[in-house]
C-alpha cells in the first residue's frame, strides 16, 4: 500500500491506498473540509497572508515525499462537473488529453500519413497559381484537434451532460481521465464525489491504471474492501490502518486485546452507516 498524506495547518489526514480508497460516514463537514484542501492544492493560488501568518498552507506527502503541482496531476470527478467547457478543448482540458492519447496509438498512423500527404497536395495545386505560398503543416495528433469540433452523441442525437444519468456522466468522466492518464509518466491523483458507488462505477475505477483514486460517497451498492474504506463519522479512522483499530476500538471502546474483535467492531459499523445492516458482501 501506498500512504497519502494530506496536512493543512495542524490538520492531517493519513490515507493507505492500494489503488483507491472509499471516504465514508456522515461527519459532511470534515469530508468536505478534506476535499477543499485537496482543491486548494491542486489550483496552486499564492499563499496568501493569513496562511502564512497561521501555518495553514496545504502540503500533499506521498509516501512521506512531499508533492508540489508540477509532480502528480489531480482531476476532479463530480455530478456537478461542467463538462461542456471540456469540448471547448482549451489547453487544461481533460477530453483534449484523452482524444490526443487516443489518437497517439499506432493503428491512426496510416490515417494520419495519408491525411499529410493531401495536405501536402492541396498546398502544391494553391502555389502553383499564386505568389502566395502556403506551407504545409506536420499533421500531428496535437494539431488535428485544433481542426475538430467533439459532441456528445447517443442513438445517433447529439445531447449534453444534463441528458445522461448521474451515473453515467461520472462513469464519462472515469472513462475520459481514464484515456487521458494511459500514458502519463506522473503520479495522478483522481478525487471521485458521487452518492452511490454503483458496479458500473466501481467497474470504471476498477479499469484506471497508473492513478490514486480517492472516492468520496454515501453508499456503496457494490462489494467491497473492508480495507478500502476510511471512515470520517463520530469515528475517523483508516480501516486499512490495524494499529489505529487496536489503539482506538480495541484499547479505547472496546477494552479487548484481540485484533478480530476490534475488526468485527467496525465491519458492523460500516454496515450501519453504509445502510447495509441486512449484509452486503464486505471482504
Amino acid at each position: 500500500m501506498r500512504k497519502l498524506t494530506i496536512k493543512k495547518g495542524i490538520y492531517r489526514t493519513d490515507l493507505l491506498i492500494d489503488k483507491y480508497k472509499y471516504i465514508i460516514g456522515n461527519n459532511e463537514i470534515q469530508k468536505l473540509n478534506l476535499k477543499r484542501s485537496l482543491k486548494e492544492f491542486q489550483v496552486g493560488l499564492p499563499l496568501s497572508e493569513y496562511e502564512e501568518e497561521n501555518h495553514n498552507n496545504v502540503h500533499i506527502y506521498l509516501d512521506d515525499h512531499e508533492l508540489t503541482q508540477k509532480k502528480i496531476n489531480i482531476y476532479f470527478i463530480s455530478p456537478n462537473y461542467e463538462f461542456y467547457q471540456e469540448l471547448k478543448l482549451q489547453s487544461k482540458s481533460i477530453l483534449l488529453k484523452a482524444i490526443i492519447n487516443e489518437l497517439s496509438d499506432e493503428s491512426y498512423i496510416e490515417t494520419f500519413l495519408t491525411i499529410q500527404s493531401l495536405t501536402e497536395m492541396l498546398c502544391m495545386q494553391f502555389n502553383e497559381s499564386h505568389d502566395i505560398k502556403l506551407r504545409d503543416i506536420k499533421i500531428s495528433p496535437t494539431t488535428f484537434v485544433k481542426l475538430i469540433e467533439p459532441t456528445l452523441v447517443i442513438d445517433d442525437f447529439e445531447i449534453n451532460e444534463f441528458d445522461l444519468s448521474i451515473e453515467d456522466f461520472i462513469c464519462l468522466q472515469l472513462d475520459l481521465i481514464r484515456q487521458a492518464t494511459s500514458i502519463s509518466k506522473q503520479e495522478n491523483l483522481i478525487i471521485v464525489d458521487c452518492p452511490i458507488v454503483t458496479n458500473k462505477i466501481q467497474d470504471k475505477i476498477s479499469k484506471i491504471s497508473n492513478s490514486i483514486i480517492i472516492v468520496f460517497c454515501r453508499g456503496i451498492q457494490t462489494d467491497y474492501l473492508f480495507n478500502n474504506c476510511y471512515l470520517i463519522d463520530k469515528l475517523t479512522i483508516d480501516l486499512a490502518d490495524e494499529e489505529s483499530i487496536y489503539e482506538h476500538i480495541c484499547n479505547e471502546i472496546l477494552c479487548v486485546s484481540n485484533l478480530k474483535e476490534g475488526v468485527n467492531y467496525m465491519e458492523e459499523y460500516v454496515k450501519i452507516v453504509l445502510g447495509l445492516e441486512d449484509g452486503k458482501t464486505v471482504s
